[in-house]
């Protein structure tokens, strides 16, 4: 988010809502620093930022690979 060295794995849909083996897939992961994990965590509209920062890399992502 910040483009800081990323220390945390921030779990978009919380591993409370659904048991911790179910949450532990990468399109459910963002890499984040210490502060904007916190951030996430405690702030649902923070996480929705998080949420569609992550989907817009993933689209750019396709596209530069030309299959999108």
């Amino acid at each position: 988010m910040c483009g800081g060295q990323a220390t945390d794995l921030h779990h978009l849909i919380p591993r409370g809502m659904g048991g911790s083996k179910c949450m532990d897939y990468v399109e459910n992961l963002a890499p984040l620093c210490r502060q904007h994990h916190t951030m996430a965590e405690h702030d649902p509209k923070y996480n929705a930022k998080v949420k569609i920062a992550l989907l817009e890399q993933v689209i750019e992502s396709i596209k530069y690979k030309g299959k999108f």
